[in-house]
């Protein structure tokens, strides 16, 4: 599954966040992006399970500005 395609499926409802979060997860593995990163970070503090922490969304923006400085998606899910 792409990115848009798991976005699309979250928006509608057809996942929840922790059951895209596995996906992300997924292809974060395999190829770490900062869009993945992002979306890692606003799944996570979406997220009902008690297995994730705000500041690990927080740490999914950090990796996101690490990998594109010039992205400012990151650093603005971070209020800065």
């Amino acid at each position: 599954i792409d990115l848009r395609e798991l976005r699309r499926r979250f928006r509608v409802g057809e996942i929840s966040a922790d059951q895209a979060l596995l996906v992300v997860n997924e292809a974060l593995a395999r190829l770490p992006s900062a869009e993945w990163w992002i979306l890692r970070g606003q799944l996570i503090q979406l997220s009902e399970s008690p297995g994730y922490h705000l500041s690990q969304a927080a740490a999914s923006f950090e990796h996101a500005s690490q990998l594109e400085p010039e992205n400012p998606a990151p650093l603005e899910e971070l209020g800065r």
